[in-house]
């Protein structure tokens, strides 16, 4: 038999596979030099440690996933027209897919990075590339940063300065690193929104690990048998097991635990059966705790993230998007608010358009029953759901039928309006008409403003040829025309001083329209009237808006129409004041009774 150091070493051994360490977010200052990394955890493996809990705790991983999903909503689109973002933003990603990542590394570590990349010719911002936030490392200042695929290892760390806005004389690739703001005593690398859940997340890996190794063992002893001859080597102990499992245990014997004592009587073995506590019932409250603790750091609730309650048959659709809302308007939107301010930051230094996350209308429409989504979706909302284009000039926004008791014609008699307080936003947009006279010579010859040249004029075309330029025209408006009556349409637009372009090898270049100059050139502005048949300009029913447009007595650019839109959010060329139900027809249409009106002027006094 041993000495009793070999006990010691044994009782030693237990202490520590019992015990689990949980790592702290501590940053380790190695240096006063900026020329240093600032270690993230006190092995410089914190992240590690989070990816961890992303990959063993397998609610936090569920609710991570549902997290990503509701913040991408329908994807990533710009600002000023909604349509997708569609960028050359790397040569593996596309814009969306660096954006997913991004995103990801942001719920997980409270940061993104990107390595950009310049183009040596010109000096401006080329590509963008994920740097995953576990490979990144600051210094103090965060003006550098270190990137290595293993800290464990460091081998092939890279070294960049921090990305500033047009500056980069060296030319090299800058790392852009941002991180969203929550109060914290680190003052370099973030904490993560749900620090105050790690703890349990760990009792969750915990709770598992014990229910596979208590499997693997067929669950707990239930006798302890001693023995009072010393206690054995490591080597004769492990041999004495083995020959006792063999003689006394089968797949039905007793399971029992093994215990060496030197005190007692030598020649005697002593038995003891284990006393059966209730550990289901201690367990299970355990468990509860802990999913209500990760819940609540998520700001998730159990029926949204589809967390079984015991005796609960689920929510109805109503309830979920409730609560849908409620997340959105306490996670979501705020999220979304932080990932696109940093990455609108670093875009438009690129001149990339600024983006942002396109919503989804509704998380669960496609579930209900055919009855119900006539009820609450508009026409052309149902055949979006299979995969049809929206009717021509709004008709599919409005209910079916008799289930629509506020609709006429296809339209809500109760669509948007714009108020007075609307009209605030853009009374200072155009120019007094008293500045201008009015140009009647037919010889000036132009084609009028029709939905091709509207669409020419408020969707990007820079750089698309021709040819893409009509096969798009024919997709989103059912328009089929040539490639001559484009190009004659494009050149009138430019030389009307609506757009600024050349073709060129059959592409179309956009360029800034310049701002006119005192002189006597026609320009072609628009006036805010009554439409033809509709009687007098204002009458008592007017909305607040058009009363004040009119009497405003100004006249606007294409450009300044289309910043009118950005502002509402809707299409003010297209639908004016808003919907209008007109009381002579019975019928609801898609515009109020007003248009724009195309003029041509010439500046007084510069003739």
């Amino acid at each position: 038999m041993s000495e009793k150091s070999a006990g010691d070493k044994g009782f030693q051994e237990l202490i520590t596979f019992a015990r689990s360490i949980t790592p702290l977010p501590v940053e380790v200052i190695q240096s006063t030099s900026d020329d240093r990394w600032v270690s993230f955890g006190t092995d410089n493996l914190y992240p590690n440690f989070l990816l961890k809990l992303y990959g063993e705790c397998a609610l936090h991983r569920g609710i991570v996933g549902k997290k990503l999903n509701f913040l991408m909503g329908d994807g990533i689109v710009t600002k000023s027209d909604s349509k997708p973002f569609v960028a050359n933003i790397n040569q593996v990603d596309s814009a969306e897919e660096l954006i997913q990542k991004l995103s990801y590394d942001f719920i997980l570590f409270q940061a993104f990075a990107i390595e950009v990349q310049y183009d040596l010719l010109n000096n401006k911002p080329l590509y963008f590339n994920h740097i995953p936030i576990n490979h990144i490392r600051s210094n103090k200042n965060r003006t550098r940063f270190w990137v290595c695929q293993d800290w464990i290892k460091r081998r092939d760390v890279l070294t960049y300065n921090r990305w500033i806005k047009g500056d980069n004389e060296d030319r090299k690739s800058k790392i852009f690193y941002y991180t969203g703001y929550a109060p914290s005593v680190n003052n370099i690398y973030p904490d993560v929104d749900y620090k105050a859940a790690i703890t349990a997340m760990v009792t969750d890996m915990l709770i598992n690990n014990w229910f596979k190794n208590n499997i693997e063992d067929g669950f707990s002893p239930a006798h302890i048998i001693s023995f009072f001859k010393g206690v054995p080597t490591s080597e004769e102990g492990r041999d004495f097991e083995r020959k006792f499992k063999a003689t006394y245990s089968g797949s039905d014997g007793l399971k029992y635990l093994i215990n060496y004592d030197n005190g007692g009587d030598s020649s005697s073995v002593k038995i003891d059966s284990i006393p059966s506590d209730d550990y289901a019932t201690k367990l299970t409250e355990v468990i509860k705790k802990v999913e209500n603790s990760i819940l609540q750091s998520h700001s998730a609730t159990r029926l949204l993230f589809g967390v079984e309650t015991e005796g609960s048959l689920g929510g109805n659709g109503t309830e979920l998007e409730i609560q849908y809302e409620i997340f959105k308007q306490t996670w979501v939107k705020n999220t979304r608010n932080v990932i696109e301010s940093g990455l609108n930051k670093l875009f438009a230094d690129a001149g990339l358009p600024a983006i942002e996350f396109k919503d989804k209308s509704s998380l669960f429409s496609t579930s209900l029953e055919n009855a119900t989504k006539e009820k609450v979706l508009t026409i052309d909302e149902l055949r979006n759901i299979d995969g049809k284009s929206p009717l021509p000039n709004g008709a599919g926004q409005g209910l079916i039928g008799a289930a629509a008791p506020n609709m006429e014609n296809g339209f809500a008699k109760d669509g948007k309006k714009l108020t007075g307080e609307d009209f605030e936003l853009v009374k200072d947009f155009g120019v007094h008409r008293g500045e201008f006279e009015f140009v009647t010579d037919e010889a000036l010859n132009f084609a009028g403003d029709d939905a091709i040249e509207n669409y020419l004029i408020s969707e990007k075309i820079d750089g698309k040829s021709i040819a893409t330029i009509k096969a798009d025209i024919q997709n989103t408006l059912g328009i089929n025309t040539t490639n001559e009556a484009i190009t004659e349409k494009i050149n009138k637009l430019t030389q009307a001083k609506i757009i600024s372009s050349d073709i060129s090898n059959g592409k179309v270049n956009i360029k800034p329209v310049e701002q006119p100059k005192v002189s006597n050139e026609v320009q072609v502005m628009y006036e805010y009237v009554v439409r033809s048949g509709y009687g007098k300009p204002l009458i008592a029913a007017s909305r607040d808006f058009c009363t004040k447009l009119i009497n405003n007595d100004r006249l606007y650019t294409r450009t300044d129409i289309q910043q009118m839109s950005s502002i509402f959010g809707y299409d003010i060329f297209r639908h004016c004041g808003g919907w209008y139900f007109n009381s002579d027809t019975g019928q609801a249409e898609n515009q109020c009774r007003h248009e724009w009106k195309m003029v041509k002027v010439i500046r007084k006094g510069n003739k």
